[in-house]
């Protein structure tokens, strides 16, 4: 008898414990959902079904998995990559009326990962590069990247961490997400893996700024007393 597939939606591999496939159980272990600790199987689809398909409004929805050296999303259909906006426009739109048709993007933000339905239309490459220059995105010099200081502050702010916490764990940038019965009784819900996610990304901010348990002036002082320079 064959066995019953894993209970995360998408994923074709069979259980192993507690209703989830062998990885989805690690992550579950781990980070105490099978969703967490990175992009589990089927999870940019998802989010392409649950948010990005449902989504009407006018601003820019930004892919938040991986994207190419451009900027522009990337998913995996198979084991097959493709360009995110590029499968997005094909589901809005239709197949591309020609190979060499781009998904171009009227907000000009296609480089920013923008993923946004209603910003997709088929386009030749001579419109899609009239409309770069129309949105100032087409530079005929390769950019220069200056080293410069930012300034970050110390008390990180709220919204700051809730976008931590949601690359962290995807499953979080869907509301209600972990308030759904498949995720079994020892669920905390939605609101309140979000409370704790964005708890430890206060840690691990706090640790980048200084003010956690590395502390590099001290760590400093402490060097140079070991080489007697203190």
């Amino acid at each position: 008898m064959a066995a019953k597939p894993c209970s995360v939606t998408d994923c074709p591999k069979p259980r192993y414990c507690k209703g989830c496939c062998k990885p989805h159980y690690d992550r579950l272990c781990r980070y105490g959902t099978p969703l967490g600790g990175g992009t589990a199987h089927g999870e940019p689809l998802r989010f392409i079904r649950e948010v990005v398909m449902q989504y009407s409004g006018d601003g820019c929805l930004t892919w938040p998995y991986g994207r190419d050296g451009n900027g522009y999303g990337r998913l995996y259909i198979g084991d097959k990559g493709v360009i995110t906006s590029r499968y997005i426009c094909k589901l809005v739109h239709g197949a591309p009326p020609s190979p060499e048709h781009q998904a171009a993007h009227s907000c000009g933000n296609g480089h920013e990962g923008c993923v946004t339905p209603g910003h997709l239309e088929w386009k030749t490459p001579k419109e899609n590069s009239a409309d770069r220059k129309v949105h100032g995105t087409q530079s005929s010099k390769p950019l220069k990247i200056r080293k410069k200081t930012v300034a970050v502050p110390v008390d990180p702010p709220e919204a700051l961490l809730r976008s931590m916490a949601i690359r962290y764990d995807h499953g979080l940038a869907i509301p209600g997400y972990y308030d759904k019965p498949i995720f079994g009784a020892e669920n905390v819900g939605h609101g309140r893996r979000m409370e704790s996610t964005m708890e430890i990304m206060r840690q691990l901010y706090e640790e980048v700024v200084g003010t956690g348990f590395y502390r590099p002036a001290k760590r400093l002082a402490e060097t140079r007393k070991e080489n007697g320079n203190g």
